[in-house]
C-alpha cells in the first residue's frame, strides 16, 4: 500500500518555524564591495556582521584581488572572511578555525590535501556561509567538526565542491537556496542537505548522505525512493512523477543513503516503498498554524 504524505499528515517528525520569509533569506547577504580607502566600518549600515576583528583572517581586502597561499599549519582565533575576488588556498596543511568561515562576492576557498578543523562547544556553534558568486572546494581533504555538527549555507550562485573528502567529529548540515549548487565525488560522511528554489546537487560515488527533499507549496509528487544505495543513477524530480519543482538532484554509485521529506503547506505526495528517516513541516513567515494528530514513528 502506498504511503500518502501531506502537509497535515500524522507522521510528521520534525517541525520548523521560520520567522523570516524564504523569499528574503534566499537572496543572500549582499556583502558590500570593499575598495582601497574603505574599511569594514563603511559597511556598517549594510550589516554589522561585515566588521572585521583583529583575530579574523581576511582575504580580499584591502587588495580586492589578493591570493593567499597557506602551506603550513595555522590557527585562526576568529573568523575567516574571503571577499571581493580574494582567493585562499590551503595546500597539505591544517587550518584550525575558532570562528566561522564566510566566502562572499567572487571569493574562493580551496583546500588541497589538507585538514579543516573547527572548534566548538555546542551544536552548530560554527558555520560556513557561501554567498553571491563564492566557491568552496575541498579536494582530498578531511573536515573535523569539533565534536558537534556544523552548518553550511549555499545561496545565490555560490558553489560547494567536495572531492575525495571525509567529515569526522560531527556532520555538516547544508542548506542550498537560490541557484546555489553542490557537487560531491568520492566523499564520505557528507552529512545532511536540504534543497530549495533552483538549487542543484550531484553526488557520485559518495557514502553516508542524508538528503532532505523539500516539497514546495502547491507541488505534487508520486515516487518510489531508491533505498539505501544507488548503484546506477537516480534523478530528482526527473525519476518521479512530480510537478512544481525547480531544484534538481542526482545520485550515482552512492551507498548508505538516507532520505527525509520537508513539507510546505498545500503540497501533496504519495511515497511508495520508502524508508524515511524523518518527515518535517516548514512554516514560513509570520502568523499562526495548527498541527493536529502529530505522531512520531507511526
Amino acid at each position: 500500500m502506498p504511503i500518502r504524505v501531506a502537509s497535515s499528515a500524522a507522521i510528521l517528525a520534525v517541525l520548523l518555524t521560520l520567522s523570516l520569509s524564504h523569499e528574503t533569506s534566499a537572496q543572500g547577504w549582499k556583502f558590500p564591495l570593499f575598495t582601497a580607502g574603505q574599511g569594514p566600518a563603511a559597511a556598517r549600515s549594510a550589516s554589522p556582521s561585515a566588521l572585521f576583528a583583529a583575530e579574523d583572517l581576511v582575504v580580499g581586502f584591502p587588495n580586492p584581488n589578493e591570493v593567499r597561499e597557506i602551506n603550513d599549519d595555522i590557527d585562526v582565533d576568529g573568523n575567516v572572511f574571503i571577499v571581493n575576488n580574494g582567493r585562499l588556498r590551503v595546500n597539505l596543511a591544517r587550518l584550525r578555525v575558532k570562528g566561522n568561515i564566510h566566502v562572499l562576492q567572487n571569493g574562493g576557498f580551496e583546500m588541497q590535501g589538507g585538514q579543516l578543523e573547527f572548534q566548538q562547544d555546542y551544536l552548530y556553534q560554527r558555520s560556513i556561509a557561501l554567498m553571491n558568486k563564492a566557491s568552496f572546494w575541498l579536494n582530498g581533504s578531511t573536515v573535523q567538526c569539533g565534536g558537534f555538527n556544523i552548518s553550511c549555507a549555499v545561496s545565490d550562485t555560490a558553489v560547494l565542491r567536495l572531492d575525495n573528502t571525509e567529515f569526522g567529529g560531527g556532520l555538516m548540515t547544508t542548506t542550498l537556496a537560490g541557484d546555489g549548487s553542490v557537487t560531491a565525488r568520492g566523499s564520505r560522511r557528507i552529512g545532511e542537505l536540504l534543497f530549495f528554489d533552483r538549487a542543484r546537487g550531484s553526488f557520485n560515488d559518495c557514502d553516508q548522505v542524508l538528503t532532505w527533499l523539500t516539497l514546495p507549496s502547491g507541488s505534487t509528487l508520486d515516487a518510489s525512493f531508491p533505498g539505501s544505495q544507488v548503484l546506477g543513477s537516480w534523478h530528482f524530480p526527473d525519476s518521479a512523477a512530480a510537478t512544481g519543482y525547480d531544484y534538481a538532484v542526482s545520485w550515482s554509485g552512492c551507498t548508505n543513503l538516507y532520505w527525509g521529506l520537508m513539507l510546505e503547506p498545500s503540497c501533496e505526495a504519495v511515497i511508495r516503498d520508502a524508508d524515511l528517516l524523518a518527515v518535517g513541516a516548514l512554516f514560513r513567515g509570520n502568523g499562526t498554524s495548527t498541527v493536529a494528530g502529530l505522531v512520531n514513528n507511526a
